[in-house]
């Protein structure tokens, strides 16, 4: 078989030369292609429309519809079908003409079997690579897209309105919230609509990465600057040159590395570790942080010089909870994000599952939002996502749980330790998702049960 075959590969062949036609198919068919035969141009649209092929030859002089004609009407129905020309002896002008109308190439009679195999495989072949730019085109495209925003809220058509101020500019801008309100989904839209969307985004979870490798994955490092260093590697920074450099949970970044961010951010420049060419970036830098940076400077984990040429622009994102006219927007968007994914036929949701869930907290805002339509779409059996499929902590089977009563007098330390105990009870004993609603750290609500603990202590002994 020859090298440059396809094998089960269709070919149409449009001939009104039965000989020649018979031969081509012969000879292509010992190549392993699958070959259809037309005696016409009539007849091989129709064969083309049923069959779909993934090369057509087509001889110039047919009667009828001609070569030319049905070349034109096969690009019409798909531009991007290969079509090469069998012509006769004094029709090269014609050929070239078929040339321009977007035929592949030609071909002249008599039709010479190795001739035209190789010219068969060659057309597939670049077919093939053209096909596959145009995958890998349409990949970029869809990558360069606009993130989805959803949501009509006023608090979130504020952040989106300081959005399309802010992501012109060069300014610095940190972005607060809860974890898993949409922090990343705000620096997508700043550096989508940036002067630099051309240039790369690029990423970095500083709570992710071990302390040790962080500033190698910063600055980058020299070949055999530690161990296991075994070639140069350039850092964030320099790949994010020209770009968008994006720090994620910047607050659990170390102090010695704080340092060593705060004098690149001053100084637009660094070394690599193991280094000693100071190189310089042109970076726009955005970051992002769940924790209370201002609780953290006081607690003298966060450097304030750090924090104030971060905070140059701050976009806080409210906590689902915050905009609860949003959810069923989200709702309606996720399930039609995991029907089309795992082809399940997902019609809508019922209204009491649908109330249940807007009422419902989200401690886990967006993401926990999502986790939930997605395992719902997956695991129903019916075509509404119902109520009795949620989760018994969603349910909210009674009161709902996010609305606390307390009577007229109570001292603001009991409104306090009530709000702490309804909390962990609405996120069922998870303390950093309590201390996220409670808009505290989790280290301050540590030290909030611990004393409230020692006071309930001293109470007994005084019983």
């Amino acid at each position: 078989m020859n090298g440059h075959s396809a094998t089960k590969k269709t070919i149409l062949v449009a001939d009104d030369d039965k000989n020649t036609s018979a031969a081509m198919r012969e000879g292509l068919e010992d190549e392993g292609y699958i070959v259809l035969c037309a005696g016409s141009g009539t007849e091989g649209l129709e064969l083309a429309r049923a069959k779909k092929p993934d090369l057509v030859l087509t001889d110039l002089m047919m009667p009828g519809m001609d070569g030319l004609v049905f070349l034109k009407t096969l690009k019409k129905l798909d531009p991007f079908l290969p079509v090469v020309i069998i012509t006769g002896q004094g029709s090269v002008e014609t050929a070239v003409e078929a040339l321009k109308e977007g035929a592949a190439d030609y071909l002249a009679k008599p039709v010479r079997m190795k001739e035209l195999v190789k010219l068969v495989g060659r057309t597939l072949e670049v077919q093939a690579l053209r096909l596959e730019n145009l995958t890998l085109k349409n990949r970029l495209k869809s990558l360069s897209q606009p993130a989805e925003v959803i949501g009509r809220s006023p608090s979130f058509a504020k952040i989106l309105e300081v959005v399309r101020q802010v992501a012109p500019t060069r300014s610095t801008v940190l972005v607060t919230g809860e974890s898993g309100t949409g922090k990343e989904l705000i620096t997508n839209l700043l550096h989508q609509h940036s002067t630099r969307s051309e240039k790369p985004l690029i990423k970095v979870n500083c709570a992710a990465i071990p302390e040790t490798l962080m500033e190698a994955e910063l600055f980058g490092h020299e070949r055999g600057s530690f161990t296991g260093a075994v070639a140069q590697k350039k850092g964030r920074f320099e790949l994010a040159h020209e770009g968008t450099l994006f720090l994620d949970e910047v607050g659990d970044m170390s102090l010695t590395l704080q340092a060593k961010l705060l004098r690149c951010i001053q100084e637009g420049e660094f070394e690599r570790v193991g280094g000693t060419e100071t190189l310089k970036v042109d970076v726009r830098l955005i970051a992002a942080t769940s924790q209370d940076l201002q609780e953290a400077i006081a607690a003298r984990r966060f450097r304030d010089d750090l924090y104030y040429r971060l905070n140059v622009i701050s976009i806080q994102v409210p906590p689902l909870r915050e905009r609860a006219g949003d959810i069923p927007l989200l709702i309606g968007h996720f399930i039609r994000k995991y029907t089309d994914e795992t082809g399940r036929k997902i019609e809508g949701i019922t209204q009491d599952c649908l109330e249940a869930m807007t009422a419902y907290p989200w401690p886990g805002n967006v993401r926990e939002l999502e986790n939930i339509v997605e395992q719902l779409v997956v695991m129903s059996r019916a075509p509404l996502l119902r109520k009795e499929d949620l989760p018994s902590t969603i349910r909210q089977e009674g009161r709902r749980r996010d609305v606390m009563v307390l009577p007229v007098g109570t001292t603001l330390e009991q409104i306090e330790q009530a709000a702490i105990r309804e909390t962990l009870a609405i996120t069922d004993g998870n303390k950093e998702q309590a201390a996220a609603l409670l808009g505290i750290h989790v280290a301050t609500l540590y030290r909030k049960l611990s004393s409230e603990e020692v006071s309930q202590k001293a109470k007994e002994k005084q019983g």
